[in-house]
């Protein structure tokens, strides 16, 4: 069945090791930088390894996890607070891995660790209404959640 109504992207952010928010990334990218970088943390891995990574001195927001500041740091540019809280606004997140700081030897698990209490976390700190939706699944994850949203925004109940 074809759909008539077109739906289209407002507002795009990324926060990552190379720029604050997605002008700085792009920025420096066409500059030809890079935050790919040798490292050594035996924690993590024996050997020294390359990527990019964030400072380890990153600061964290009280009460949320490293994920949890970065999404904050990322959404909040892109949504007014009267936009954020709407019940015609849902949220929803696309993760391959999650909350990874969440995760301890720890049996049960602690709710950090579980994708859909994270988005949940994050939409209630906008005051938002509605069940935030998580999609995880490999590397299809994020095309995954764009069709979500899609399906969401032509089924009239959000905007």
């Amino acid at each position: 069945m074809a759909v008539s109504t077109p739906v289209y992207v407002k507002a795009w952010n990324a926060v990552t090791p190379l720029g604050k928010d997605s002008t700085e990334l792009f920025t420096r990218m066409l500059a030809g930088e890079s935050a790919c970088r040798e490292h050594t943390l035996p924690a993590v891995y024996p050997e020294p390894f390359c990527a990019s990574l964030f400072a380890p001195d990153y600061a964290l927001r009280p009460g949320f996890s490293k994920l949890e500041t970065l999404l904050l740091q990322c959404l909040e540019p892109l949504l007014s607070p009267e936009e954020a809280a709407s019940e015609k606004t849902v949220f929803i997140f696309s993760t391959t891995k999650g909350n990874i700081d969440g995760i301890t030897a720890e049996k049960p698990l602690p709710e950090d660790a579980f994708l859909w209490h994270t988005a949940d976390k994050i939409a209630r700190h906008f005051g938002n209404p509605n069940k935030a939706y998580t999609v995880s699944n490999a590397c299809v994850s994020g095309i995954m959640a764009q069709n979500l949203g899609f399906d969401l925004l032509r089924s009239g109940r959000f905007n």
